[in-house]
Parts: C-alpha cells; sequence; structure tokens
C-alpha cells in the first residue's frame, strides 16, 4: 500500500509539474513586451516621418513662396517698372487705349500718380 501511495503522489506532481510548465508557457508577459516594444518602434517610425514629411513640405512651401515673391507684381514694381490704368481701372497695353486730354493713373513701388495723357505718339 506505501508504494502505491507513493506512485500516486509521484504521478500528481508530475502532472502538477506539467501543468505549471503548461501555465508558465502560456503566460502573456513575453507576449505583451514584445507588443509594447513594437508598438514603441512604429510610433518612432511614425514621429520620424511625420518630421520628415513636415520638412519636406515646409521647402516646398519656402520655394512656392520665393517663386511667388519673384513673380509678383510688387517685386517688379520694386524692379523699377510700372502699372498704368485708365480712370475705370483697365491696364494700359497699347498706346490706342488712350487719347490726348485722357486722365491715368500709375502705379509705382511707393504709391500711386495720376496724370494727363498730353499728347501720344506710335511707336515703331
Amino acid at each position: 500500500m506505501g508504494f502505491a501511495l507513493e506512485a500516486r503522489i509521484k504521478q500528481a506532481n508530475q502532472r502538477q509539474q506539467c501543468v505549471s510548465q503548461r501555465l508558465s508557457q502560456q503566460n502573456p508577459q513575453p507576449r505583451i513586451h514584445r507588443a509594447q516594444s513594437r508598438i514603441q518602434q512604429l510610433e518612432y517610425r511614425l514621429t520620424e516621418n511625420i518630421r520628415s514629411r513636415l520638412s519636406e513640405q515646409r521647402e516646398r512651401f519656402g520655394n512656392a513662396v520665393t517663386h511667388l515673391e519673384a513673380v509678383s507684381p510688387l517685386a517688379t514694381l520694386a524692379r523699377g517698372y510700372t502699372v498704368s490704368t485708365t480712370t475705370d481701372g483697365k491696364v494700359l497695353k497699347k498706346i490706342k487705349q488712350v487719347k490726348a486730354g485722357d486722365i491715368m493713373t500709375t502705379r509705382l513701388e511707393d504709391g500711386w500718380l495720376e496724370s494727363e495723357v498730353k499728347s501720344v505718339t506710335p511707336g515703331t
């Protein structure tokens, strides 16, 4: 009877060890740790991608501003050019748009002039 009892105790201990081993293998802690590490990596990559895209967009915006400044009417005025308009606001492009006695407004870099056309001389 003592041997049978020892055998049953030994068998119960083995089952208990087997169950403990299976339970420790199913411990979610290592999986949770790996998932947290993966999340940190993805957050880092996302942050870097956002920084990179933001930097690219800033550069593109700066280039666009530079281009717009170069072709803006105000930049043209700053280089010494003027824009003349009729009294109804139409930009003067051709001499036939005005005649002697007409009033026109001229836009310069720092203001406007109003002048009267004294004479019109066609170019060659």
